[in-house]
């Protein structure tokens, strides 16, 4: 339950963050595209400890992917002092594509150790 509620606080964070106006938003002193790249990341990471079956948790992540690409458009249609971006898209993407990295090494690593536990206690 609480991985749920923490999905759905951090995309409403990024949704209110991402579609403030541009003359609201703090002046940014570091590379943005770590930022987007690192709360893409964490927003995926998240859905992957939702613990779904694997087709919902493929459907989830695509969404967040499209998600990104979608709130960038909107930050370029619909909201003052924004533009859309390329560039923070592919960051979306990419702190996904990481995200999913990260969570099938541990998955199979996690594996790995069940099994070598469990053929110690088999020999034993």
């Amino acid at each position: 339950m609480l991985p749920r509620l923490f999905f759905i606080a951090f995309i409403l964070a990024l949704t209110v963050a991402s579609l403030t106006p541009g003359q609201d938003l703090p002046a940014i002193t570091f590379n943005d595209k770590a930022a987007h790249f690192a709360a893409y990341f964490l927003l995926a990471l998240n859905a992957c400890a939702l613990a779904l079956p694997p087709r919902k948790l493929r459907s989830l992540l695509l969404g967040i992917v499209l998600y990104g690409i979608v709130i960038e458009a909107c930050q370029g249609l619909l909201i003052p002092g924004r533009h859309a971006s390329l560039l923070d898209a592919l960051a979306n993407t990419l702190g996904v594509i990481a995200a999913i990295a990260v969570y099938r090494y541990r998955k199979s690593r996690r594996l790995r150790l069940k099994q070598h536990i469990s053929r110690k206690d088999s020999a034993e």
